[in-house]
């Protein structure tokens, strides 16, 4: 039997909002649920709304693996 293993280090979403809307198609529950599927090692979560919690407030939020990103984070 053959399988397939798909291995993924690090996952960005982008345009991520309390609320679905035009401009933030993703919910941060659809986020969450996709990272737990997918299975990333790191998420990053990108393009946040303004009505989310200040940075290091929505940061302490989420779980240890997803993180908010910012401008100028370098991914390794």
């Amino acid at each position: 039997m053959r399988k397939t293993i798909l291995l993924t280090l690090t996952l960005l979403v982008p345009a991520l909002s309390p609320a679905q809307d035009l401009r933030h198609p993703w919910t941060l529950q659809e986020c969450l649920d996709l990272f737990e599927k997918i299975g990333a090692k790191e998420s990053y979560i990108t393009h946040l709304s303004h009505q989310l919690p200040r940075h290091a407030d929505f940061a302490a939020m989420l779980p240890p693996h997803v993180h908010p990103a910012y401008d100028g984070l370098v991914l390794e």
